[in-house]
């Protein structure tokens, strides 16, 4: 199990802070209007409905709000009266300090797969620049697999929904059939600088139509190169084998 950073908040913070934002479509790379954001205290805290306090976002996706020091965990929902194009509700954290602003607190939506389908959402910070999403391996046909930028794949079966360059990501590869292949998930450094280790990626998984990831990788702090090796997939028996090293 490879969990983040957990930041306590001190006692020298106490008091009213800001926490803001930008929501994103995880396939697509739009911004996301008029979502519902419940604020509740604690991390991870998806099981109980004592929601703190609630905004919106705005016509670009972007959140700010104002709440007492602490973490939070923020449940998203979509309330698209057309039933068949919301968002899945899901969640993410968010730290607050008082008397500051933590900006660039970001997550992702998506729509929900069909139950064969496997979902995987890369983020980072705001440096480097650019991280790319490869993704390697050879179908149950026996035909060679590459799916990253400059080969998209194809949308009825492996498909690089978002290529992004500009930081935080996200970077989305999305599994739309039941190919029982084996295959290898790799972060490569196409910015070189500063190092992959110091760029707070995530990668999340999300199978079939949940709308929590199943998996959470962090890239480790320690190793020497620009490829981070997260995991690999064994399609045949749906089943995520870690690696989570960082090498040339």
């Amino acid at each position: 199990i490879y969990a983040p950073t957990v930041e306590l908040i001190s006692n020298d913070f106490k008091g009213k802070g800001t926490a803001s934002g930008l929501i994103t479509d995880a396939t697509k790379s739009n911004s996301t209007a008029n979502l519902e954001l419940n604020f509740r205290k604690g991390i991870n805290n998806t099981g109980f409905t004592n929601s703190v306090v609630s905004t919106r976002t705005d016509s670009n996706g972007n959140y700010s709000i104002s709440l007492d020091a602490g973490n939070y965990t923020v449940e998203i929902v979509d309330k698209n009266k057309d039933s068949t194009n919301r968002f899945s509700t899901t969640y993410f954290n968010v730290k607050v300090l008082g008397g500051k602003t933590i900006s660039n607190q970001n997550a992702t939506v998506s729509k929900s797969l069909s139950s064969i389908g496997m979902r995987i959402v890369l983020t980072w910070g705001q440096l480097p620049y650019d991280l790319d999403s490869h993704l390697y391996g050879t179908t149950s046909r026996g035909e060679n697999v590459h799916i990253y930028y400059s080969n998209k794949g194809n949308i009825s079966s492996i498909y690089l929904d978002v290529d992004n360059r500009s930081g935080y990501g996200p970077e989305t590869t999305s599994f739309y059939s039941s190919d029982t292949g084996y295959y290898k998930f790799q972060v490569y450094n196409y910015s070189g600088s500063p190092s992959i280790t110091s760029s707070n990626a995530i990668v999340q998984v999300y199978i079939g139509t949940s709308n929590i990831a199943s998996y959470t990788f962090v890239v480790p702090s320690l190793g020497s190169g620009r490829i981070w090796n997260v995991f690999e997939y064994n399609a045949s028996t749906k089943t995520i084998i870690p690696v989570n090293t960082v090498t040339t």
